[in-house]
């Protein structure tokens, strides 16, 4: 099943890097920069939600902030790209004028407001523990009470314990006295 979960986030990289990459080849020259941006923008969105998927720390919270901030920019980014392919123009053609503003502020603040996420998911995997666990424990080895019947080697957590097993070694019946005393002479 594990199996499954991951081809289906693979997959859902598949179709959305493209489509980063092709938002950003349009703005920029260099289709090594629309590829990384379309990988940041997606696999770090990923990556977040993963994050959180796998803590159990109190402030989890935070996580899930930052993948609402990265779904909150993601229509934004990606509506003119789907526009101007539906009606076969180019993307500044899909876009007004002050959209086309917004639209670039969205896109030079996304891979800032990824980083910080990614970072935060970062120290979130660091750190397994629940906050509450954090603390160091200082744990003392726990007496040891010795059984002190002659041959046997039987130690004890607690007294009780070391009292539950003596009983094995003393004689039940008359006939168990009998021979216990015989054996010692």
């Amino acid at each position: 099943m594990k199996a499954l979960g991951w081809l289906i986030a693979v997959s859902a990289l598949l179709i959305t890097v493209p489509r980063y990459a092709s938002v950003f080849s349009g703005i920029d020259d260099t289709y090594l920069t629309a590829l990384g941006m379309g990988i940041l923008l997606a696999g770090g969105a990923a990556y977040i939600f993963h994050a959180w998927a796998r803590t159990k720390r109190r402030d989890a919270w935070m996580l899930l902030v930052a993948f609402g901030l990265n779904l909150l920019y993601e229509p934004f980014i990606i509506a003119p790209f789907v526009l101007a392919r539906l009606w076969g123009l180019d993307l500044a053609g899909a876009m007004s004028r002050g959209y086309a503003v917004f639209w670039s502020v969205i896109v030079a603040a996304a891979p800032v407001v990824l980083v910080g996420g990614v970072v935060l998911a970062i120290s979130f995997q660091r750190d397994k523990r629940p906050q509450s666990d954090r603390k160091a424990k200082v744990v003392a080895s726990p007496p040891r009470y010795v059984c002190d019947f002659p041959g046997c080697l039987f130690a004890a957590r607690t007294q009780n314990g070391l009292n539950a097993h003596k009983r094995a070694h003393k004689p039940t019946t008359k006939v168990d006295t009998v021979a216990t005393e015989t054996k010692g002479e």
